[in-house]
């Protein structure tokens, strides 16, 4: 709904659980849109919670991938802390509604499709606040991979992940089930 009622070309998303870092977040971000190539824009992720050892772990698999990343040039963003253009997105049928974890990267990836480059800046981002206790974490990691593996049934040349998401982000629902149940299993049989 704001994407649709915005005035401006460019839309920024700053998720409630995040924290811009820079004063020039603003500036950094959108200067990449003076190619009008560029739909989307996103700023490093980190964890401001290093503080409590579920949300280090969270984060710390996000900032292992995002390091990993040598180029600005990436496959799919999150709404974190990104911008967009409005006439882009507009143009590929906006966020999927629908999807309740994933539309991010379904918008990414539509924007790929119609041949638009969605950039990763490194040099600016936000602290991200992720949940503190071991149930916020498993249905944080459930989430990830259970709308991952949605995404794959949708774009099926995806299955083997991406410059973001490798496959690990893909097997993670049935990882974590089968932990699940070898614990159960463990703990009944004592």
């Amino acid at each position: 709904m704001g994407i649709t009622q915005a005035k401006g070309e460019i839309v920024c998303s700053i998720d409630s659980d995040a924290i811009l870092q820079n004063k020039n977040w603003l500036s950094e971000i959108t200067a990449r849109f003076e190619d009008q190539t560029v739909a989307a824009v996103a700023g490093y992720i980190a964890t401001g919670n290093t503080y409590n050892i579920w949300a280090r772990l969270m984060g710390a698999e996000l900032e292992d991938r995002y390091d990993s990343i040598l180029t600005e040039n990436v496959d799919h963003v999150s709404t974190c802390n990104t911008a967009y253009r409005k006439s882009s997105v507009e143009k590929v049928g906006m966020f999927d509604e629908n999807l309740y974890y994933g539309y991010d990267v379904d918008l990414s990836y539509k924007l790929k499709n119609a041949g638009f480059t969605i950039k990763l800046i490194k040099t600016v981002g936000c602290n991200h606040y992720w949940k503190e206790n071991l149930a916020g974490y498993l249905k944080q990691q459930f989430n990830v991979a259970y709308g991952r593996l949605y995404l794959i049934n949708r774009y099926p040349q995806k299955a083997s992940g991406d410059k973001v998401a490798g496959m690990f982000q893909f097997v993670q629902v049935p990882m974590l089930f089968l932990i699940g149940l070898f614990s159960v299993l463990s703990f009944v049989s004592f």
